[in-house]
């Protein structure tokens, strides 16, 4: 891989973090997001925060799913164009120390519809 794909790559992560805490609800410990990527959109979506107490809460995203939606298409991309595989789902996991994790579901699903875009 080249150094601009690890570049471009934590910028989307650091992206879609900021959108999460900037709607998310103190007191939290972790924000996650996860679902499917389609061709053109996302799918399954989550967005929850969680405390260290064991409080799991969805964090209501509204209209941001759509930014959400262009950073992963995008993630989506750009991993294709430099590794060769799709990715078909995904799952981020941010923490209040900075660290974070990411997940990604290299599966195609079973129901997957190409021509109409969505899983049955």
């Amino acid at each position: 891989m080249d150094s601009n794909f690890h570049i471009d790559n934590e910028k989307i992560y650091e992206e879609v973090f900021n959108i999460l805490a900037e709607l998310a609800v103190e007191p939290w410990d972790y924000l996650q997001v996860s679902g499917a990527i389609l061709n053109k959109n996302l799918s399954e979506v989550m967005t929850i925060q969680g405390s260290s107490e064991g409080r799991i809460e969805d964090i209501p995203i509204g209209w941001k799913i759509f930014d959400i939606q262009d950073l992963v298409i995008h993630l989506r991309k750009m991993f294709l164009e430099s590794t060769g595989q799709r990715i078909w789902g995904f799952k981020f996991d941010f923490f209040k120390s900075g660290k974070f994790t990411a997940q990604f579901d290299y599966e195609k699903p079973i129901n997957f519809d190409e021509e109409d875009d969505f899983i049955n």
